[in-house]
């Protein structure tokens, strides 16, 4: 874990990356040309979170294919591509939806990965539309 974020600073813009199931890490990153002119907003919340112990917590769940997170990481995946699908076509709805689901998605595999100032501050934004 962790690679995902080293690939988002050494390759500029949107881009998707997909590891292989090795031992070692075998990565293609796509770097993907939008068809117009996608803007995102990055927000600093300040909140501190242990994101090792919430891998943990996964990790566990994985290994004891507990639960659903099997299905969640597959839907995770297909999330990804249907993403990269729509940065390509400019479609920033759909990619706005992905990126809901992919969230919701990651708080269903990690209890405890969403303070809750950061929960109140999307439902915030939700409300604003």
């Amino acid at each position: 874990g962790g690679w995902q974020d080293q690939i988002g600073g050494v390759y500029p813009g949107f881009k998707l990356a997909v590891s292989q199931k090795s031992d070692k890490l075998i990565l293609n990153v796509k770097e993907l040309s939008s068809a117009s002119d996608l803007h995102f907003v990055l927000i600093y919340t300040g909140t501190a979170r242990l994101a090792r112990d919430i891998l943990d917590r996964v990790l566990e769940r994985w290994r004891a294919k507990e639960g659903s997170v099997v299905e969640d990481v597959a839907s995770l995946v297909a999330g990804a591509k249907r993403s990269a699908a729509a940065v390509v076509t400019g479609d920033a709805v759909v990619v706005g939806e992905e990126l809901d689901k992919y969230w919701t998605l990651k708080k269903r595999m990690a209890a405890g990965a969403q303070p809750p100032r950061v929960a109140a501050m999307l439902a915030a934004l939700k409300r604003a539309g």
